[in-house]
C-alpha cells in the first residue's frame, strides 16, 4: 500500500419544505411504514385517509393544485397497486397504479372538493403480497420536485425546526481490509468528532489525526455586528480561525443559503452564509423571526437560543496516533486480486498503493501458456 488517508463523516438533513404529506400519520393494519418506505400488504382496503384528513394532513385548499410522485415496486410481475382517490357520488382519480417504475401526476383539487369525493387509497394487487411505494412525495403546484422527507412544511434547519450535524464521534474506528476470507483489523482510536474537513493521514512519514474542525455556540456575548440597510436586515460575526469561503460551516439552526446577506434574501428568515472569499472570516445570520428587527432584540433571542455551529478552521490540528497504531497502519497490504476496505465510522477513505509488476506480468504469462496448452 503506497498511501492511504481517511476523511469523517458530515451529514445534515435539510429540507426546502416542500413536502406538504407526513407518512407516519398513515395507519392501518395492511400498511406499515418503514423509514421513508411504505410497504402495502395485500389489497389494503383499509388504508383509506379522507378528503378532509387528507387537507387537515397537507395544508391544500378547494382549488389548489399539486402533484403526486412515488417509486412502487410489486414482487409481482405486470401487476398494478399505489394511490387513487377512491370515487364515490363525485370522485378525482389522483392516480390509478401502474407497474413497476416511477409515478407522477398532477391534481387540481375540484372547488368543492369534500367528502363526497371519497378516500385516498394505498392499494397492492394480491393478497398475501406486499408492494413498496418509496419516495412518496405531495407538493403544492404542476412541477414534481425531488423526493424530501416531511418537516411540517418548513425548510430544515430552521430556528423553529433545528437539525443535528452528525459526524463520526469521538472513540473506536476499526477498519477492515479483506479479500472475502482473509482479514487485516485495525482499531483506531480517534481522540475527538471526526468531519469530512478532518483526515486521517501520514505526513513525512507518521501518521496523524489532522482536524481541521471546530464546533461552537455562537451567543450574546460575542462582538456582533448589525446591519439595517433599506430594510435589508442581518447580523454578522467574525470567527477569526475559521477559513471562510462559500459552505465552509454547518449551523444547527440556521440553513446556509449562499450570499444569504443580499438584497434577494431580504424577506428570508432563518437562513445564514459564509463570507465567498476564502480567508474572510465574517458569518452572516438572517433574523429567526419577523419580531427581531435590532441588535437588543437579537441579542435577547440568543440568550436563550445559542447558534450550534460547525464550521472549517484556517490552521489544521496534528495529533500524531499511538505508535501501537503506527505499527499497524504500517503493515497494512493488499490482497490479490480484489481488496474491500470498510470502516465502523461512516467515512471516506482514498487509497493508493503500488502493483507488483513482476508477479502480475508472470501470472499472465502463466495463464496465457495454460490456455495455449
Amino acid at each position: 500500500m503506497k498511501d492511504f488517508a481517511m476523511s469523517g463523516k458530515l451529514e445534515q438533513l435539510q429540507t426546502t419544505g416542500a413536502q406538504l404529506f407526513d407518512i407516519s400519520k398513515i395507519s392501518a393494519v395492511s400498511v406499515a411504514v418503514d423509514k421513508d418506505v411504505i410497504i402495502v400488504k395485500d389489497y389494503a382496503s383499509n388504508a383509506k385517509i379522507t378528503a378532509e384528513q387528507f387537507m387537515e394532513m397537507t395544508g391544500l385548499k378547494p382549488g389548489d393544485s399539486f402533484t403526486i410522485s412515488y417509486d412502487f415496486e410489486d414482487t409481482i410481475t405486470g401487476s398494478t397497486g399505489g394511490v387513487a382517490f377512491l370515487r364515490s357520488s363525485k370522485g378525482i382519480n389522483i392516480m390509478s397504479g401502474g407497474q413497476t417504475g416511477s409515478l407522477k401526476n398532477t391534481v387540481a383539487l375540484p372547488s368543492d372538493f369534500g367528502s363526497e369525493y371519497g378516500t385516498l387509497y394505498f392499494y397492492g394487487n394480491k393478497e398475501g403480497e406486499n408492494c413498496y411505494i418509496k419516495n412518496f412525495m405531495i407538493n403544492k403546484g404542476n412541477l414534481a420536485k425531488p423526493y424530501e422527507p416531511y418537516t411540517g412544511g418548513k425548510p430544515t434547519p430552521s430556528p423553529d425546526n433545528p437539525q443535528p450535524i452528525v459526524t463520526t464521534p469521538q472513540g473506536v474506528i476499526t477498519i477492515d481490509f479483506t479479500d472475502g476470507t482473509k482479514h487485516q483489523v485495525i482499531e483506531l482510536n480517534c481522540p475527538r468528532e471526526f468531519t469530512k474537513w478532518d483526515k486521517l493521514q501520514k505526513i513525512d512519514g507518521v501518521w496523524n489525526w489532522v482536524f481541521q474542525s471546530k464546533r461552537t455556540f455562537l451567543t450574546e456575548d460575542l462582538q456582533w455586528i448589525f446591519t439595517n440597510k433599506d430594510l435589508n436586515i442581518y447580523a454578522s460575526i467574525v470567527l477569526n480561525d475559521s477559513l471562510g469561503g462559500e459552505y465552509s460551516s454547518l449551523c444547527k439552526e440556521f440553513k446556509n443559503v449562499n450570499l444569504a446577506y443580499s438584497d434577494y434574501y431580504k424577506n428570508q428568515l432563518g437562513i445564514y452564509c459564509d463570507h465567498p472569499s476564502v480567508g474572510i472570516t465574517q458569518k452572516y445570520f438572517r433574523m429567526p423571526n419577523e419580531s427581531v428587527k435590532t441588535l437588543e432584540q437579537w441579542k435577547t433571542w440568543l440568550t436563550e437560543n445559542p447558534i450550534e455551529i460547525l464550521y472549517k478552521t484556517k490552521e489544521p490540528e496534528l495529533i500524531p496516533l499511538y505508535p501501537s497504531e503506527q505499527d499497524k497502519l504500517n503493515t497494512l497490504t493488499m490482497y490479490a486480486p480484489n481488496t474491500e476496505i470498510t470502516n465502523t465510522g461512516g467515512c471516506n477513505m482514498e487509497l493508493t498503493y503500488t502493483v507488483d509488476t513482476k508477479a502480475y506480468v508472470d501470472a499472465k504469462i502463466l495463464t496465457l501458456s495454460k490456455a495455449l496448452l
